[in-house]
């Protein structure tokens, strides 16, 4: 077999063929073996009883890889699904087989992983694209659900001065274009490598497709340190040795290609000092507090900067901070505390932040003032609907979410805080920093989903919880339902034959639902079966598409949603309806 082309095993019992030189992916399909009596389809409703950890269903499959198809031995293989608190993991053994069993009906997420290997999806057929789900029934066995796994593309080089001498140390990441938040960036993919004492490095492990290299040097015995007098360092540079991502050259690589020779220098600067006087939200001094500089990833040309550290400190028992041999570049400021005993120089114990963006130039910035809060408390309870479905659900099994509604808000805080499981009595507490705040259900039973979040009476769902910093809020109430929308089908092309592969867009007639964790745009691949699922959705008039590959996030972006409008199905959804639509697949491009 042709090296550019050789099996990517993805889909149960799919040999998946990839031509780099063209883009394109064959499939052929072989039977796969279902025992069990119940047929399967999508649930609708609770189950009688809490969901259990257990059940009778099992898959079964192998792992190999490479060109050769030989067996991959302790590859791994990672299933998730709503079933679970925790997912499951199975390691292959001498043949490449693995088995994991035990497992409730349900829909499922596989992945199959090895070093130096292209972790795959299960249905996977393309780099950068979302797998496929698994519908499994109670007391079914799923054979054959297979993977080869296709070794990693290499992209490997030097890193040096301006002299043209070594770099040791230095951080490289590839970098690769996708939707986040609803735009284009640049997002670190992989491993981060990092320069040997001749400054070579390798990163492996890749998938085809286009690449940005950045590399970033933060010395571990300077960085942060008061009593630097160094004033030179280096920029985080992009290849072929510029400060900006629009400026740096894209690096193709194919399936299983080793791309050597990416060398370049990094930038040198000059770097600065960063001070300034750090207190808590009583005004007293963030003694012990940690103090660091974040290179901030929002950057204003599209590019997504390495998520690295960067510089840190601690803060002095008077509050003052310094840090030392920053360079050039847009930063988040943070100190935190850590919350575990008495701070020095007074104050209680419960962890506090403050932060504030930063943009560094050629000069000292002195006089920077970060103001802790310990966040604001939101408070509030879980119902369920109909009060009689509360039975089948237990407060152990839901887990509640607060994060920044603002797709820009520094990555380190939009994450926010979850309760992985709820008190006895249904109550949870939050802690938040920025407002507004989203709310939400980060696992629940299946058979049940979010349906409402309201303040005091007031829906604000989807516009957010709004609170000023210290001031608590009270009256959250979280509703669960067990009457939910959704809409299933199957895709077919021209000829009116059915398609196999495939994602499916359903969003809102009204793009201002579009937003960032919107609950009105929703991507579906095809299960095992064909068909497709998009679930949990509020009742509204809507558009569905099928086209015939999609990124992953890509159906954030709202111009690619307006796009697709013409092109796209229209349906009405009510308040508790299953509706199911039929679908031709589109060019989408």
């Amino acid at each position: 077999m042709n090296r550019l082309a050789y099996a990517l095993a993805s889909l149960v019992g799919l040999v998946v063929i990839a031509s780099t030189a063209a883009s394109r992916i064959e499939v052929s399909a072989q039977q796969i073996r279902i025992e069990g009596q119940r047929p399967m389809g999508p649930r609708t409703g609770p189950r009688d009883n809490q969901a259990p950890q257990t059940g009778t269903a099992r898959l079964r499959g192998r792992v190999v890889g490479g060109e050769a198809g030989q067996a991959s031995r302790r590859a791994v293989v990672r299933l998730q699904g709503q079933e679970f608190r925790e997912g499951r993991v199975a390691s292959t053994d001498e043949e490449g087989r693995w088995e994991i069993k035990d497992l409730p009906a349900g829909r499922y997420n596989l992945t199959a992983s090895k070093g130096g290997y292209v972790q795959l999806n299960y249905g996977q057929r393309r780099p950068f694209e979302r797998g496929r789900p698994i519908e499994l029934a109670d007391g079914q066995t799923l054979e054959n659900v297979n993977f080869n796994l296709p070794r990693g593309s290499v992209i490997a080089g030097r890193i040096v001065d301006e002299f043209g001498e070594p770099i040791a140390d230095a951080m490289v990441s590839a970098l690769h274009y996708r939707t986040f938040s609803g735009r284009r960036r640049l997002v670190p993919v992989g491993r981060f490598g990092s320069t040997d004492d001749m400054g070579h490095f390798r990163l492996y492990g890749l998938a085809p497709g286009d690449y940005y290299i950045s590399a970033t040097l933060r010395p571990m015995g300077m960085m942060g340190a008061e009593s630097s007098d160094s004033t030179t360092g280096y920029a985080p540079t992009y290849y072929p040795g510029t400060a900006s991502s629009q400026q740096a050259d894209r690096i193709n690589v194919g399936l299983g290609a080793e791309m050597a020779g990416v060398t370049f220098s990094l930038l040198p600067v000059r770097t600065v000092k960063v001070s300034g006087t750090a207190v808590d939200s009583s005004g007293k001094p963030m003694a012990g507090a940690f103090v660091m500089l974040r290179e901030d990833i929002r950057s204003g040309d599209g590019g997504m900067m390495m998520m690295s550290f960067g510089a840190g400190n601690r803060v002095r028992d008077d509050g003052t901070f310094v840090l030392s041999n920053i360079a050039p570049g847009d930063y988040v400021l943070e100190a935190r505390t850590m919350g575990m005993g008495p701070r020095r120089g007074g104050g209680d114990d419960d962890p506090e932040a403050a932060f504030t963006s930063l943009s560094v130039g050629g000069e000292d910035v002195t006089g920077v003032t970060l103001m802790g809060t310990k966040g604001t408390s939101l408070r509030g309870q879980v119902v369920v609907q109909p009060a009689s479905a509360a039975t089948g659900i237990k407060p152990t099994d839901v887990s509640v979410n607060a994060m920044a509604k603002n797709p820009d808000a520094p990555m380190i805080f939009m994450g926010g805080e979850m309760r992985d499981r709820l008190d006895d009595d249904w109550t949870f507490e939050l802690k938040a920093v920025l407002s507004p705040v989203l709310i939400r259900t980060f696992r629940v039973p299946a058979g049940y989903s979010l349906k409402a979040v309201l303040l005091n009476g007031t829906d604000v769902t989807d516009t957010g919880v709004a609170f000023k910093q210290g001031e608590p809020v009270t009256g959250l109430q979280v509703v669960l339902s067990t009457t939910s929308s959704g809409v299933t089908g199957g895709v077919t092309d021209d000829h009116g034959k059915p398609v196999v592969d495939y994602a499916t867009i359903v969003f809102s007639e009204d793009p201002a639902k579009w937003g960032y964790m919107s609950r009105h745009v929703t991507m579906a691949r095809p299960d095992q079966q064909g068909g497709f699922q998009a679930k949990n959705l509020p009742a509204g008039r809507y558009l569905a598409v099928a086209v015939e590959a999609l990124e992953e996030g890509q159906e954030t972006d709202p111009e690619f949603l307006e796009r697709l409008r013409s092109l796209a199905t229209a349906f009405s959804l009510g308040e508790g309806e299953q509706r199911s639509v039929s679908l031709k697949i589109v060019q989408a491009y």
